[in-house]
């Protein structure tokens, strides 16, 4: 039985509850009556709830911005600067946010997201490190490949910061 009797002693009906658990057993939860309402509600197996707590924290953050299910995407698609590589994505998506006067970290954001399917708040991490390439490494990026030694060197000191915000491992940039 998942519940103590009332009155029953409180060290014994622990060591009832420890042994249900080492024997891996799942106990049902008790009906019970909505105060407000009235109505029963059906009992829920302690698997469902299980089931149903994993299912909610597949796409879980960790630290940063980014999801488990965003860190596989970007994995899926890899590093290394090959056009179909996910530097190269973000590098495509920097390269359309980026105006004569003004770089759109907003437009970078959902532009990487569709092109990877990444979420916005995840490719939010790497329009920042867009709109810092925009700020301070034109000169190096400009003239050049966005993967020449020359950019990569520049961009690189943000890579910290697009780390942190994203939580998660990203996929490493190779100079082309």
């Amino acid at each position: 039985d998942a519940t103590c009797a009332s009155g029953a002693d409180a060290a014994e009906c622990e060591l009832s509850l420890r042994q249900l658990r080492a024997e891996k057993k799942e106990p049902e939860v008790a009906e019970h009556q909505h105060a407000a309402t009235g109505e029963r509600a059906a009992p829920i197996a302690a698997a469902q709830v299980a089931a149903h707590h994993e299912a909610s924290q597949r796409g879980r953050r960790r630290a940063g911005k980014c999801t488990e299910d965003d860190e596989a995407l970007m994995m899926k698609l890899g590093g290394g600067s090959g056009s179909a590589s996910f530097p190269a994505a973000v590098a495509q998506c920097g390269k359309h946010a980026a105006g004569w006067w003004s770089f759109n970290t907003g437009s970078m954001s959902s532009c990487i997201s569709r092109a990877t399917g990444l979420s916005e708040e995840c490719s939010s991490c790497f329009s920042a490190a867009g709109a810092f390439g925009y700020s301070h490494c034109k000169i190096q990026c400009l003239f050049g490949s966005w993967c020449s030694k020359s950019c990569l060197s520049c961009s690189s000191s943000h890579d910290e910061e697009t780390k942190t915000c994203a939580g998660v491992e990203t996929p490493k940039v190779d100079a082309c």
